[in-house]
């Protein structure tokens, strides 16, 4: 039993070789593309700034596609076999804990979140390829306006999203060890990221396992009325301050209107340095920068939007569960669904507060811009 796992094991990890070979042979293959674009002599339809955005973009959905068939298909093919074999080592004292020493050192969790940088480090840098080109044909060959400076924005934050859904469908394929195993004791002291402690404290991430909320019979016990009133009290004032965010947004984003009537339209050609040939002017920066902080408010706007539904579709699932039977499939459901909101709330709200906050910054900066450094047309 253990050799025919052991040959399985070895069959899916040389499948998923190949498809990893196949990925950096196509992230290559894009750059000898947009080179031979580049330095060809050849006169295409289009200007060769979008062409190479084009090769770029598709070579990125190349790179998703293989990500897609290695860690989504065959690694999980890998990772049934792996897991028999550990549950196989385990029943067997008599058996080297191979598998279990491998996982213990991988942190619990495999290798399946050090593999997704992997692709997401291709993905990047292909895409950021087609954003610097996509800059360089919006700004150069016609007068920059405020709409090519959005562009520029919006592409940025796909590529952001874009590699962002592929961290995330990565890592809901993994299965979390349980905290009283080794492996679960090794996976909880390696997630030490000061980033990420951060992003939990703001969301009040924490472990569900035991809530009494997921389950019917505790969920839907007596309470005492000063319990669950603080508890309301303080849903209250989460509401409140997720609409103080709302209410900010929606502000900087006239703040921009004020900006751009008042501001941009007297500054003068004053130029900060050259690239390339290329004059930056005073202008384009603060434009950008005031434009970037304009789509962060909007997201900002949107994130708070989610959180405000979100609770309150908590909420009403919860309330659902009181009409069935304690202990019933439809209540356990109703439950379950109430936890996907809160999920969903959990990180729109700090979302809508980072963004705010970034937002503002660059608004700022642009504002400062201006005041140190333009140039009044006489």
């Amino acid at each position: 039993m253990i050799k025919e796992i052991g040959e399985n094991e070895r069959h899916f990890n040389q499948l998923v070789h190949q498809y990893r070979v196949l990925a950096s042979t196509w992230l290559l293959g894009v750059f000898v593309a947009a080179g031979f674009v580049l330095t060809s002599e050849l006169e295409f339809v289009i200007p060769t700034e979008f062409l190479i955005a084009l090769v770029t973009f598709f070579g990125a959905v190349g790179i998703t596609l293989l990500w897609y068939l290695d860690v989504m298909v065959y690694d999980q093919l890998l990772a049934a076999t792996f897991t028999a074999g550990v549950e196989l080592e385990n029943a067997n004292c008599w058996l080297p804990k191979i598998r279990n020493d491998m996982l213990q050192r991988l942190g619990g969790t495999g290798a399946r979140p050090r593999i997704v940088w992997f692709y997401i480090g291709g993905n990047t840098v292909v895409l950021l390829i087609g954003v610097l080109s996509l800059a360089i044909w919006l700004l150069t060959h016609a007068e920059a306006t405020l709409g090519d400076y959005a562009i520029i924005i919006v592409v940025l934050l796909v590529t952001f999203l874009w590699n962002r859904a592929i961290y995330l469908k990565t890592i809901n394929t993994i299965d979390k060890p349980d905290e009283k195993s080794p492996e679960g004791d090794t996976q909880k002291n390696s997630q030490k990221n000061p980033l990420r402690r951060m992003w939990w404290w703001l969301s009040g991430q924490r472990d569900d396992k035991g809530d009494p909320l997921n389950n019917p019979k505790e969920a839907y016990g007596k309470l005492e009325e000063d319990k669950y009133k603080a508890k309301l009290q303080l849903v209250d004032r989460y509401q409140s301050f997720v609409a103080e965010l709302l209410r900010l947004s929606l502000l900087g984003i006239a703040v921009f209107g004020f900006l751009y009537k008042e501001m941009f339209t007297d500054l003068g050609p004053t130029p900060l340095l050259t690239l390339g040939g290329v004059a930056i002017t005073l202008g384009g920066v603060a434009k950008t920068l005031a434009a970037a902080g304009v789509v962060l408010f909007g997201f900002a706007a949107a994130a708070s939007l989610i959180f405000r539904f979100a609770a309150t579709e908590g909420a009403r699932y919860y309330i659902e569960g009181l009409r069935f039977p304690y202990g019933s499939d439809r209540a356990k459901d109703s439950l379950k669904k109430r936890r996907a909101k809160i999920g969903v709330a959990r990180w729109s709200k700090p979302t809508a507060g980072v963004l705010l906050g970034l937002g503002g910054f660059l608004v700022a900066l642009s504002m400062a811009l201006l005041l140190l450094f333009s140039e009044p047309v006489p």
